[in-house]
């Protein structure tokens, strides 16, 4: 019977503050990568409003898709992920439609919902 050999790794216990520069780190390669081209094709955080056209990473130059997936309305939306499944749950934003399993939403179906939307003071 042959006996496996478990390699033992060294527990590292991390403190608050090294757990939060750690996490920090990580968030400035993931900024760093971005700059450098690798979510090209993407909306940035900063240039979301609701009549930038939002390109799906298939779709060819030029064309704007007309159903949109989660992260493509939360992007228009400039809402996190989070934040649109409450509103999607509290029945706030239009109903999506089934695509062979996959869920979208209409483009226009998610432009209309902004244009109603009451500007805030």
């Amino acid at each position: 019977m042959a006996r496996t050999i478990k390699k033992k790794t060294k527990r590292v216990n991390r403190t608050p503050d090294e757990l939060m520069q750690a996490q920090y780190e990580k968030s400035q390669a993931r900024t760093a990568a971005e700059e450098d081209g690798y979510l090209d094709g993407l909306v940035s955080p900063q240039e979301t409003k609701a009549s930038v056209p939002v390109a799906a990473p298939s779709a060819p130059a030029g064309l704007v898709p007309l159903l949109l997936t989660a992260e493509q309305v939360c992007q228009m939306l400039g809402v996190s992920r989070a934040h649109f499944f409450r509103l999607k749950k509290a029945g706030s934003v239009p109903p999506a439609v089934s695509l062979g399993g996959l869920v979208r939403y209409r483009r226009e179906d998610i432009e209309e919902f902004v244009r109603q939307l009451e500007p805030s003071p």
